[in-house]
C-alpha cells in the first residue's frame, strides 16, 4: 500500500511540479523510510517550499546571505557546509573563469566530500597555501577546518572570499543542496512563472540586517540608480539597471542594458518571466519577487485600496516617496503607479544620508521612537537613568510644542552622562548603556540637525538593538509623517 501512495505521489508531482505535490511526495519517502528525516530538515534549513510544508512550517522570508546560510548548515556537520561551500565556488568559477589550480583545489575538496577520511583530507590542506581563488580557499577552508566556521564568516561579511553577490552564490547553494538532499536523482526543478497582477518585493542587502518591502500593481517597473526612474537604491551603478513589466497575465523582468551584471538566482539576468521566489541580483544588493493574484493578504489588499486614494487626495509626491521609500505598502502603490521616484529604505544610515536633510519633523519623530527603544538599556545603569529619562521627556515636548520650540540643550545632556559614557572609540563607550546614551544625544540632536538620526541609528544598533529593529522603528516613524499620521 505504501508503494502505491510512494508511486503515485511521484507520478503527480512529475506531472505538476507544484511544491505542494512535491511537498505530498517527500511525506510518502519519509513514511516509507527512504527519505532520513534529517535530510529533509537540511532542505528545509534552506528554505526549500516543499519542505517546509512536509513538516508543516510556515514559509517565513529566507535569507540570501551566505554567511548567515553555512551558519544555519552547521548544525548538519562540517561535511554538510564543505558541500554548500564547493557549490559557490563552482558557481563563482562559472561566472569568471577558473584557472587549471582552482579547479584542481575544488577537485581536491570534492574527493574529500566522496570519501571523508584522513588521507583525503591531507590532499586539500595545501590549498589553503596556494594562490586559488578566494572561494575556492573557502571551500577548502571549510573541508580543512583549520579555521572556524564563524571566523570564516566574518570574512565573508568583511567582503573576503565572494566576488558574486551573496544571493546569487546562495542560489547556487540551494540548486546544489535541495536535490542532495532530498535524493531527488533530477535537477531541482525551477518553478514555474508566476500567475498574477501584482507584484511583491522584498529588497535586502546581505551586508546589513534589513529588508524593505514593496507591493506594485502598476504596468512597468524600473530599478535603476537614476533620480527619474521609480525604485532606486543607493550606491548602484547605472549598468545595473532592469525593469518589470506586466505580461501574459504575470510579470517578466529585463535587463535595461545588453551588457549586464546582474543575475536572476544564479544565471546572468535576461529576459524571463518571474516567479515567486526568483531573486533578482543587482549589484550586492538582492530583490526577492512575489506573483501575487486575489484573494490578498489583509496588508495587500489595505495597499491596493489606500494607494489610489493617497493620489486622489492629491498629496504632495515627495511626502509620497518618503513614504513609500519607508516601505509603506500603501505609498508603494501609489508612487509605482504614478512614476513617483522613491529610494528604497534598507539601509538607514544610507537612506538618511541620500535624503539629506530629511524634511520637517521626520527625523525628530524618529528619533524620539529610537530614544524611546534605549531608554530602557540606558537607565540599567543608575548615573544615567535620570538624565536620559529627563532627556527623552525633553525631545517628546519639543515635538508637541507648537509654538516657539527652545533648542534642546544636547551639550549639557553629554557633559552630564560623560562620566559614565567614556570619551568616544573608549571600551567604556561601547558598552550597551552607554552606547543608549549616546543614541539619545545623537536623537536629541536630531532637533537642530537632522543628519544626527543616522548617528542614532549606529548608536542604538550598538546598544544592541537588532538593526532590522532599528530600521523599522526609523521608518515606520517617517512613513507616518509623510502621510501626515
Amino acid at each position: 500500500m505504501t508503494d502505491d501512495r510512494l508511486r503515485e505521489a511521484e507520478r503527480v508531482y512529475q506531472e505538476t511540479g507544484s511544491p505542494r505535490d512535491e511537498a505530498r511526495l517527500l511525506t510518502e519517502r519519509l513514511r516509507a523510510g527512504v527519505l532520513p528525516e534529517v535530510r529533509l530538515e537540511l532542505a528545509a534549513t534552506l528554505g526549500h517550499e516543499a519542505a517546509l510544508l512536509a513538516l508543516a512550517r510556515p514559509r517565513t522570508p529566507r535569507t540570501h546571505s551566505l554567511p548567515r546560510v553555512l551558519l544555519a548548515l552547521e548544525r548538519f556537520g562540517r561535511e554538510v557546509v564543505a558541500r554548500a561551500a564547493l557549490a559557490a565556488a563552482r558557481r563563482t568559477a562559472a561566472n569568471s573563469g577558473a584557472d587549471r589550480e582552482g579547479a584542481a583545489c575544488l577537485a581536491a575538496v570534492e574527493e574529500w566530500l566522496a570519501c571523508p577520511c584522513e588521507r583525503h583530507l591531507a590532499l586539500v590542506a595545501p590549498w589553503l597555501e596556494s594562490n586559488v581563488d578566494p572561494a575556492e580557499y573557502l571551500a577548502a577552508a571549510v573541508a580543512a577546518g583549520r579555521e572556524t566556521l564563524a571566523e570564516l564568516c566574518q570574512g565573508l561579511e568583511q567582503g573576503r572570499y565572494a566576488t558574486e553577490p551573496h544571493s546569487v552564490l546562495v542560489a547556487a547553494v540551494r540548486r546544489a543542496l535541495v536535490p542532495w538532499a532530498l535524493g531527488h536523482t533530477t535537477p531541482m526543478r525551477d518553478p514555474a512563472p508566476g500567475k498574477g497582477t501584482v507584484l511583491e518585493l522584498t529588497v535586502g542587502d546581505p551586508l546589513v540586517d534589513a529588508t524593505c518591502r514593496i507591493v506594485t500593481a502598476a504596468d512597468k517597473v524600473r530599478f535603476f540608480e537614476r533620480r527619474q526612474t521609480v525604485i532606486r537604491f543607493a550606491d548602484m551603478k547605472s549598468s545595473q539597471g532592469c525593469e518589470v513589466v506586466k505580461r501574459d497575465g504575470g510579470f517578466e523582468v529585463r535587463p535595461l542594458q545588453k551588457r549586464t551584471r546582474s543575475f536572476v538566482n544564479d544565471e546572468p539576468l535576461a529576459r524571463r518571466r518571474l516567479a515567486s521566489g526568483d531573486v533578482v541580483a543587482l549589484e550586492r544588493l538582492w530583490v526577492e519577487a512575489r506573483v501575487l493574484d486575489a484573494p490578498f493578504d489583509d496588508d495587500v489588499e489595505r495597499a491596493l485600496r489606500e494607494g489610489p486614494a493617497l493620489l486622489a487626495r492629491g498629496l504632495d509626491p515627495a511626502r509620497i516617496a518618503i513614504a513609500a521609500g519607508a516601505g509603506d505598502l500603501a505609498a508603494t502603490v501609489a508612487a509605482t503607479e504614478a512614476g513617483i521616484p522613491f529610494l528604497a529604505l534598507v539601509d538607514p544610515m544610507t537612506w538618511i544620508r541620500e535624503h539629506d536633510p530629511l524634511p520637517g519633523d521626520a527625523a525628530p519623530r524618529a528619533g524620539l521612537r529610537l530614544a524611546r527603544e534605549v531608554l530602557p538599556i540606558a537607565a540599567r545603569t543608575r548615573p544615567l537613568a535620570g538624565p536620559s529619562e529627563k532627556a527623552v521627556a525633553a525631545l517628546a515636548r519639543w515635538l508637541e510644542a507648537t509654538a516657539e520650540r527652545p533648542r534642546l540643550d544636547v551639550l549639557g545632556f553629554e557633559k552630564e552622562i560623560a562620566p559614565q559614557v567614556g570619551r568616544a572609540g573608549s571600551p567604556q563607550s561601547r558598552t550597551p548603556h552607554a552606547a543608549a546614551a549616546t543614541a539619545i544625544a545623537w536623537c536629541m540632536g536630531s532637533t537642530n540637525d537632522a543628519r544626527s538620526l543616522a548617528g542614532a541609528v549606529l548608536a542604538a544598533a550598538d546598544a544592541g538593538v537588532p538593526r532590522e529593529r532599528v530600521r523599522g522603528l526609523v521608518a515606520e516613524e517617517v512613513a507616518r509623517w509623510a502621510l501626515g499620521s
